[in-house]
């Protein structure tokens, strides 16, 4: 379900520096987060979302925004299958879709285990070395982690001049 951010394998100093950098992103987009005090899985939530993309983009998009809004800016924990079940049915996602999508295999684990739908993701970002989320690919450069819509768009610039070249 989830675990409380003390739990994790970060020093204090790391875990500030990694909500500063949150905040500041937050801020630029005009987002006022919530304390990040737990940490949840999100496997099921990811297995709704992916699943969710054959419905088509009017449901896939406000669903993935629900999904950020009510774990970043309402603290809700997205790891639990009740709260996920509220979500996906606001927006009118029938319950035997919903059902599918959340007890396909190894959607409650072990920790070491991958629904197939998940699976490509997983690889991909073990291919390009990603080490946290979001991560972006801009050219041949891997940003990994938050990072400000400023430094977004230097990449960008720079990837740009480097294919003008």
């Amino acid at each position: 379900m989830g675990q409380s951010v003390k739990m994790l394998n970060y020093s204090n100093d790391d875990w500030n520096r990694l909500m500063q950098s949150l905040q500041v992103l937050a801020e630029e987009e005009g987002v006022k987060l919530c304390e990040q005090t737990v940490i949840c899985n999100s496997r099921k939530a990811l297995l709704l979302s992916e699943a969710s993309k054959s419905l088509g983009a009017e449901v896939f998009y406000p669903l993935h925004e629900q999904l950020f809004s009510d774990y970043f800016i309402k603290g809700k924990n997205i790891g639990d299958e009740a709260v996920l079940r509220d979500i996906a049915r606001q927006h009118k996602i029938p319950e035997q879709f919903i059902d599918e999508a959340l007890n396909v295999p190894h959607a409650n684990g072990p920790a070491d285990s991958v629904p197939a739908a998940l699976l490509p993701y997983l690889q991909y970002a073990g291919a390009i070395k990603a080490t946290s989320v979001p991560s972006f690919i801009i050219g041949d450069t891997l940003l990994s982690g938050v990072v400000t819509r400023e430094k977004l768009l230097q990449t960008a610039s720079l990837s740009d001049n480097k294919e003008s070249s």
